[in-house]
């Protein structure tokens, strides 16, 4: 099987950062155009929904990339607020059952509440709340983005991609409906289109959710100077605690990327200030203690997340903490949670392909990885499932077959730790040396820590090619 060709880079952005993008508002030279009335409940869900969205990371918050899919949408509710927004929202839907404003509204907030929390049954609650958001104003601008919203929390990308450019075509000028769009053009590996589509989105309005998801293609396409300091003003354009909270998040996982620990230990902090409960700045700043030397802190971080939340990520992590402490016993039952919390999030209906995958290439059954990440690279063809399909085809010893997938994973030049090594594992496996120490030289000029669970692949392969490890990737 031959993989499918691509350019390196993807069509480049005019602009990062127009005029007047500083803030949360639409920059002064922005179009101006005609917006559909919108409640303002409705509003804030989809800007939260849609904002954290914006960088592709994982509900499952997988360990082994920036993120396949940093694709579902979400950000959390801000730390012991008045009120509870989802409660509210709730509240009116059932008051008022005809208004399709309130169901569109409940639909984006569950997902973002699930997104931040880990709680996979508000799923079903998202996609009952869609449902009758459909049924009462089908063709609304709206309903199509908060249907998209919630076909990216559960990993539904073609599905989110059908209605983001319905609700595109239904309003060209539409933020909400661009951002959307972004994202699924983003996790079905058109990243063409989503640059063309996040263009429009910055030069339309230049705020905290096109920031964000410029800086994930920046991060996609290597430049991670340029993508934290694209993270760091959208940051800083956020207009709610709950939003500041979610990009908080993602610029550690960017700080992290690029080794740069205590930014990244900063940036977790922030967003655990502003929200105790989310889930992906706990287990990021579990993996902060570890760079520090504190691998006592980050096993007891990790278990926390764990006993709150059945994200296999954190279960993921629980395991390779121990396996780095030696604790056997630990490592093996966290990874039987691994298996029955995917299982949790599947039932939920969240598509998990992608990241069972992985996990099964690394500690279980190569040759089910491979029927796993091959159904995930037929639906999304993305530097990730190719990476996925290349990994679980080395690991099941048919390297030869995995170098087409390799070289699609490293088509825009990704600056992924877990991509490289996996490529030079299969670069080596094959017998082309030289390729494989290019590849582990560029992997380990990288930080180990979102990926620290391959440093014993990383040290293997050092020894064969006779590269010398820097210390961070010394397990």
């Amino acid at each position: 099987m031959s993989a499918p060709t691509a350019s390196r880079t993807a069509r480049p952005l005019r602009a990062v950062a127009p005029p007047g993008a500083d803030g949360p508002d639409d920059g002064a030279d922005a179009p101006r155009r005609r917006r559909p009335p919108t409640s303002v409940c409705l509003a804030a869900a989809l800007v939260l929904a849609v904002t954290a969205a914006a960088v592709g990371r994982s509900v499952l918050a997988p360990r082994t990339d920036p993120g396949p899919s940093r694709g579902g949408a979400g950000a959390g509710l801000a730390n012991n607020p008045p009120t509870d927004p989802l409660a509210a929202l709730r509240t009116r839907a059932a008051a008022r059952p005809d208004d399709a404003t309130g169901w569109q509204a409940l639909a984006a907030a569950d997902v973002a509440r699930a997104n931040a929390t880990g709680d996979p049954a508000l799923y079903d609650s998202a996609r009952s709340a869609i449902a009758r958001a459909r049924a009462l104003a089908p063709d609304d601008v709206r309903t199509l983005v908060a249907a998209a919203v919630v076909a990216l929390g559960v990993h539904d990308f073609t599905a989110a991609g059908v209605d983001a450019e319905r609700a595109v075509a239904a309003d060209p000028f539409d933020a909400d409906a661009l951002a959307a769009a972004v994202d699924a053009a983003v996790e079905t590996g058109e990243y063409d289109r989503a640059a063309e589509r996040l263009q429009t989105l910055l030069d339309l309005r230049p705020g905290a959710p096109a920031l964000a998801r410029a800086s994930y293609l920046q991060e996609l396409h290597g430049d991670l100077t340029a993508a934290r300091a694209t993270m760091a003003r959208a940051e800083a354009a956020t207009a709610t605690a709950a939003e500041r909270s979610s990009l908080s998040t993602y610029a550690g996982d960017v700080a992290l990327a690029a080794g740069d620990v205590t930014a990244a230990g900063a940036s977790y902090d922030r967003a655990l200030a502003l929200d105790p409960q989310r889930v992906t700045a706990a287990l990021g700043r579990a993996r902060v203690q570890l760079a520090q030397g504190d691998l006592a802190g980050a096993r007891a971080t990790a278990q926390a997340v764990l006993d709150r939340s059945p994200l296999p990520a954190a279960a993921a992590l629980v395991a390779d903490l121990a396996d780095v402490a030696g604790d056997a016993a630990t490592a093996a039952s966290a990874r039987q949670l691994v298996a029955a919390n995917t299982q949790l999030v599947a039932a939920a209906g969240v598509t998990v392909d992608l990241e069972a995958a992985i996990d099964a290439a690394d500690h279980g059954d190569p040759a089910a990885a491979v029927t796993l990440a091959r159904r995930a690279h037929d639906t999304r063809r993305t530097v990730f499932t190719a990476d996925a399909l290349g990994w679980s085809l080395t690991r099941s010893g048919r390297a030869d077959e995995a170098l087409a997938f390799v070289d699609e994973s490293l088509r825009l030049g990704t600056a992924s730790a877990s991509l490289h090594l996996h490529a030079a594992a299969a670069y080596a496996a094959a017998g082309r040396r030289a390729d494989a120490t290019t590849q582990l030289g560029a992997a380990l000029a990288l930080s180990p820590w979102p990926a620290f669970h391959l440093r014993p692949e990383a040290a293997r392969l050092a020894a064969d090619l006779g590269v010398t490890l820097p210390t961070a990737w010394r397990s």
